[in-house]
């Protein structure tokens, strides 16, 4: 299964002293208590005019992970790419 949640802004994260987790592209912020948090990047069009980068955050919760991008929001415990 393709997953084309659409281009965006890259994400920027940062963590508190307790650990918790924020990410925000400018737009959305999305906060977690615990797990991890990290950005998935990808270049799409490689070699065409057309080529444009992708960034999804990544948030994984015991197993669970949700992916975002711009209004868009994937959950799931598959480990998918953009």
């Amino acid at each position: 299964m393709k997953y084309d949640i659409g281009m965006n802004k890259v994400h920027e994260i940062t963590t508190d002293a307790e650990g918790n987790h924020v990410g925000t592209d400018g737009d959305i912020t999305v906060s977690l208590v615990g797990g991890r948090m990290f950005k998935r990047r990808a270049i799409k069009g490689v070699g065409t005019e057309d080529s444009h980068e992708v960034c999804w955050l990544v948030c994984e919760l015991d197993g669970v992970r949700v992916y975002q991008s711009g209004r868009n929001v994937i959950v799931s415990r598959a480990d998918i790419n953009p």
